[in-house]
């Protein structure tokens, strides 16, 4: 016995080292990061390393000065590369010109959709032929400066010289240039002008983002495609939020307790209820969509914000990405920015954007509801656990001890019988399949299932558009056509009906489903009495041959109690 217990101790130590590994590597590359956050403390640290290193050497320990050096270096050099790479990926994009013009209106048709005069329109037609032509200037206030006369497009927010306040950034106008009008940007720090060029290159075609038109490189300028719409930050500004209320919105976002009604910041009920008048609750939603296809695409936007969401015909525009940040891989850096993303958005749009926060608390209601929700451990990824998985019975301590005895999931569609938290339809997506439909009786299980499947594609930053839940009995699915699906699953649940159904289940699979797998449970301190028969491997065994699955492969192990059946309807 005490062999046996050794044995799978071990093949569970190496069945879940995949993610020991990931949570091993989530800790200390979050713990860096927030230790190397900002520039300063990158400089600091660079510092404190070289003097150590020094010192250590003089003192005759050089292995360990090579070590100090290796570990507090490793952050800044690394940081230094991606500078860089960036500058270099920015130049080559400078190089390239104008582009992305084909399928703009030309400079006219906008210019008198603008309301302006048509005779200024005329000289401001002539003059662009030759360079680029100033038509306004936009403020910290997001106010219109105009250096042609009237533009009754922006009547209510011109502003004067005398008014005008300057943005401490950058420079914001309004051009024409080739023929089209255009938003021409000038940076006064480098750094927001690679990230946004980089940003708007990466996000090419993706609706409801200007285009990016042409890279200046010096001085840091972009030119990008003219959205003709409001912000909701100055349409806010209209109904009752001012600038300086929005403003104390973004700061209050940084306190700790934000979310506390008795300590939120007022300036957060004044905007929200601005918010309400200003924007209809669909253009919000589709805010939020346009945010999570701009995070499909690999970039976060850092800052989410009402003074950057234009609306055009109901339809929402995000247009600041200086900000931002372009991920090349699926890292913990990105879910992260992802989830302050997402959190910023329901923090000032008042949204319901499945965020961590919004996730945790889900759960804990759930959980109230069923205490025993928990009982097979989830491992997300990137350090996202239900609760840490050590066994290889429940839960991804399962999933990773199962996987490599299914057969191919790659392209196939899959009905799972008894998916309880959805998570093994889940990693079957995650392994390639095409589509799963899973089978939950207990509804509270369902919904905390249907959350799993959207945070799930949170964590992987991926749409598993072939997930679908079915609540109720598994012998309900002998009321489907089950045509198109290639192989069926029931790990530890088909036992849970009575004998007759499950018969009836198989032969109804049998009909159209060319593989059957089923697990079973000899765990004798589980079960007992009649369903420790029905969960036996003869018994399964002996319906899924009477029933149309005669050709079986079974796979034991002396140290697991739960052996796999695959049945198939003939032998290949």
């Amino acid at each position: 016995m005490w062999i046996r217990r050794i044995r799978k101790k071990i093949v569970t130590t190496r069945v879940m080292l995949p993610i020991y590994r990931d949570k091993g590597y989530t800790g200390v590359t979050r713990s860096v990061s927030l230790a190397t956050r900002g520039v300063t403390r990158k400089v600091l640290m660079t510092a404190v390393a070289v003097t150590l290193t020094i010192v250590l050497t003089v003192l005759g320990h050089p292995v360990i000065a090579v070590l100090v050096a290796f570990l507090a270096l490793g952050p800044g050099s690394l940081y230094a590369v991606r500078a860089v790479r960036r500058k270099s990926r920015v130049k080559r994009l400078a190089n390239i010109g104008w582009s992305g013009i084909e399928g703009l209106p030309p400079a006219r048709q906008t210019l008198l959709e603008l309301g302006i005069a048509e005779a200024t329109v005329d000289r401001v037609a002539l003059a662009s032929q030759a360079a680029a032509v100033r038509i306004a200037t936009f403020d910290q206030d997001n106010r219109v400066l105009s250096d042609i006369g009237p533009i009754p497009f922006f009547a209510d927010v011109l502003t004067t010289p005398q008014e005008f306040r300057k943005r401490a950034r950058n420079v914001l106008e309004l051009v024409t240039y080739k023929d089209v009008v255009c938003i021409r940007k000038t940076y006064g720090n480098r750094s927001n002008f690679e990230q946004e060029v980089l940003a708007l290159h990466a996000l090419t075609g993706v609706p409801g983002v200007p285009r990016l038109l042409a890279v200046q490189h010096t001085p840091p300028a972009i030119y990008e495609s003219f959205v003709m719409g409001r912000s909701i930050g100055s349409l806010m500004t209209s109904r009752g939020a001012s600038v300086s209320v929005q403003y104390r919105v973004s700061t209050s976002f940084d306190a700790p307790d934000r979310w506390n009604p008795g300590t939120m910041a007022q300036a957060r009920d004044v905007a929200v209820q601005a918010l309400r008048a200003s924007a209809e609750r669909d253009v919000i939603a589709k805010a939020a969509d346009l945010i999570d296809r701009i995070h499909l695409h690999g970039v976060t936007i850092g800052d989410v914000k009402y003074g950057n969401v234009l609306v055009v015909d109901g339809l929402p525009y995000i247009c600041d990405f200086e900000g931002a940040e372009v991920h090349s891989r699926n890292d913990w850096r990105f879910v992260n920015d992802r989830a302050t993303d997402r959190e910023k958005f329901n923090y000032f749009f008042d949204g319901d954007v499945l965020s961590e926060r919004a996730f945790r608390g889900t759960v804990a209601l759930l959980a109230r509801e069923k205490p025993d929700l928990f009982y097979a451990p989830i491992y997300y990824g990137h350090g996202y656990e239900s609760r840490a998985p050590g066994s290889i019975e429940l839960g991804s301590g399962k999933w990773h001890f199962i996987r490599p005895y299914l057969p191919d999931l790659v392209g196939k569609s899959i009905v799972d019988l008894g998916c309880n938290n959805a998570l093994l339809p889940l990693e079957m997506l995650r392994a390639g399949a095409r589509r799963v439909t899973g089978y939950e009786l207990n509804p509270t299980v369902a919904r905390y299932a249907r959350l799993n499947h959207h945070w799930f594609e949170f964590v992987d930053n991926k749409r598993y558009l072939g997930f679908q839940l079915i609540e109720g009995h598994m012998h309900e699915a002998c009321d489907r056509d089950w045509s198109g699906y290639d192989v069926a699953t029931a790990f530890c649940s088909l036992y849970y009906e009575e004998p007759e159904e499950i018969a009836r289940i198989v032969r109804t699979f049998s009909k159209a489903i060319d593989c059957f797998v089923v697990q079973a449970n000899e765990n004798r301190d589980e079960h007992a009495g009649v369903l420790l028969e029905r969960s036996s491997l003869r018994f399964l065994r002996d319906v899924l041959g009477a029933n149309g699955y005669p050709d079986q492969t079974v796979i034991e192990f002396p140290y697991y109690d739960r052996p796999l059946v695959i049945g198939r309807r003939s032998k290949r």
